[in-house]
């Protein structure tokens, strides 16, 4: 008898609270030259630096296409105007994965450094050979971390814009 009033209260709720599509996608100004990943509403994504500031309410952005060689002009054909009312979500550039790489590169490099200790210590015949635990936690922390960090600053990190 105490979940009667549970059904109502929740599609009261969510008929109440607005949904993420109804509400405007730019709401602080952006300068331009500004790395954006524009999500349309047809499902494709569009990334692109933007070619002139872009101040709310503004009916529509232009950006060059991102990677890839500069825009020469407005008449470049890597150049794109999106209407703001096609757009479902925006989300600006927020520096590179470099440091999650680092630490997922840590982690594997870690696990690899007790691997290869391990092999170590099951071909060797005298005792000296093996090296200490923490020196091969360490060498193997370092060496994926800076793997990790090569790999992670070559993807862009973003952040929705709010």
């Amino acid at each position: 008898m105490k979940y009667t009033l549970a059904a109502p209260l929740t599609l009261l709720l969510l008929a109440v609270s607005p949904v993420r599509a109804q509400l405007p996608p730019i709401t602080q100004p952006l300068d331009s030259g500004t790395l954006v990943r524009a999500r349309l509403s047809d499902g494709s994504v569009v990334r692109g630096r933007l070619l002139a500031p872009l101040v709310p309410p503004a009916a529509s952005l232009r950006l060059c296409l991102y990677p890839g060689r500069l825009c020469t002009g407005p008449l470049d054909d890597r150049t794109r105007t999106l209407p703001v009312g096609g757009l479902r979500s925006l989300e600006v550039a927020d520096g590179t994965r470099a440091r999650t790489g680092a630490l997922v590169g840590a982690i594997v490099g870690v696990l690899l450094g007790e691997a290869v200790r391990g092999l170590a210590a099951g071909l060797c015949e005298s005792p000296g050979c093996v090296p200490p635990r923490w020196r091969s936690y360490l060498v193997g922390a370092i060496g994926g971390a800076l793997w990790g960090v090569v790999l992670g600053a070559g993807f862009d990190a973003w952040r929705p814009l709010q």
